[in-house]
């Protein structure tokens, strides 16, 4: 996966190819490798169940995938999501955009999965938005 330091500036994608809803300036969060040590903490659920809600409206939507690179085989997760239609949501596919206080996060689908089984541990910044945009939306 391509790697960006956390609160970087978003421009993995050119303008015209972002989604019109993303017009606004983002800054990255989770865009892990191997090469490049993280913080990390335990997972906290709230905020794993909190992404799961909003991954359900999956940003840049990509044709291929990105398997997990921190798992000793190559894996692209399939979650049990209570907020997808389908009950189930695949990971390594797209972004998820969390908006809050004025800012805006991009995070590569895979968060989820480097937050709840690498313990990943993202800015407090973007765990606030996410829990806050999430509880929005329930």
């Amino acid at each position: 996966m391509t790697h960006f330091a956390d609160f970087t500036v978003y421009d993995y994608l050119e303008p015209e190819q972002r989604d019109p809803r993303s017009r606004k300036p983002m800054l990255n969060v989770g865009w892990l490798d191997p090469a490049h040590e993280y913080p990390m903490v335990d997972a906290d659920p709230a905020l794993v169940e909190a992404l799961l809600a909003l991954v359900v409206d999956v940003r840049h939507e990509m044709r291929g995938m990105q398997a997990c690179e921190f798992c000793p085989e190559p894996v692209c997760p399939v979650l049990t999501n209570p907020h997808d239609p389908g009950g189930r949501t695949l990971l390594g596919n797209g972004e998820i955009h969390v908006v809050g206080n004025g800012m805006r996060f991009a995070a590569p689908t895979m968060v989820i999965h480097y937050i709840d089984e690498h313990y990943y541990r993202p800015p407090d910044e973007f765990a606030a938005a996410a829990l806050r945009h999430a509880a929005r939306l329930a």
